[in-house]
């Protein structure tokens, strides 16, 4: 084929790729989501007893929460490892987790987030034996929390409520030896407007109610709140809440000779 009649050959442009233009914004929007969804499922695999991978989840959320510049969800990611390091026996590190969460959302976190983290501070203090100071950190919620809602009240904030501090001071109460206060704090936990619509956290409430009970030495009471709770639990799939009521039982064994005990323990078998 002649020179002439060959295909043109193309040349290399030096014209500018146009490429989508990223928007920032909806990149830290869905950053955050990551983190908040990462949190979800740790709280999940808490719940359900699986401990490796909701700490590999809460691991996720508190980097994406930095990368996103949102200092209240990853106290919040902080609170929920706290409650996880508690339960198994590091109570001190739950203890400096929350304050690295009080630490780190100081500067924006809104007064309900702030009575949150005070709430669980204070829970957390108690596991230590430190009485006065969680107290203060106690009082310290419900001082915050009566400032009321916030226009930048984050979505996840929206279970924590008055009774929800209550049940935070119902826990510290158990651990002070205080079996009395800390089942009205579980009661009144239980009896809040919106407790039907959560039959696992109330089921909680009621065994922990319950537990205190025991450890108060009202037995007949305590059945009868067992009782209620293993009714409840019929609709709940938690091993948290079947490990809770499992030590419901383990309270009531040495009690076995009396009757109300003894039904409860047949029936709920």
């Amino acid at each position: 084929m002649p020179e002439s009649a060959a295909a043109p050959r193309s040349r290399p442009s030096h014209e500018a790729i146009t490429l989508p233009r990223l928007d920032l914004g909806l990149l830290v929007v869905a950053i955050a989501a990551v983190a908040e969804a990462g949190r979800i499922c740790g709280w999940t695999h808490f719940d359900a007893g699986q401990h490796a991978a909701a700490q590999t989840f809460y691991l996720t959320a508190l980097r994406a929460a930095a990368t996103a510049g949102d200092p209240a969800t990853g106290a919040n990611v902080l609170a929920g490892m706290a409650l996880q390091a508690g339960g198994h026996g590091s109570r001190r590190e739950a203890v400096h987790l929350l304050q690295a969460a009080q630490e780190r959302s100081a500067a924006h976190a809104t007064p309900r987030v702030r009575s949150l983290l005070h709430a669980r501070t204070g829970r957390a203090l108690a596991l230590v034996g430190e009485r006065n100071e969680s107290a203060r950190q106690l009082g310290l919620a419900a001082d915050t929390l009566a400032a009321g809602p916030h226009d930048d009240d984050p979505p996840w904030l929206y279970y924590y409520d008055e009774y929800e501090l209550r049940v935070c001071a119902g826990r510290a109460a158990m651990d002070l030896g205080e079996p009395q206060t800390a089942a009205a704090h579980f009661l009144a936990g239980a009896s809040a407007p919106a407790a039907a619509g959560y039959p696992r956290t109330t089921t909680l409430n009621l065994t922990w109610a319950a537990q205190a009970q025991v450890a108060s030495g009202e037995l007949d009471l305590a059945c009868d709140t067992g009782r209620r709770a293993a009714d409840l639990a019929t609709q709940v799939d938690s091993r948290r809440t079947a490990d809770t009521m499992a030590r419901l039982r383990d309270d009531l064994a040495p009690h076995r000779s009396v009757p109300v005990v003894r039904d409860f323990l047949d029936r709920t078998a």
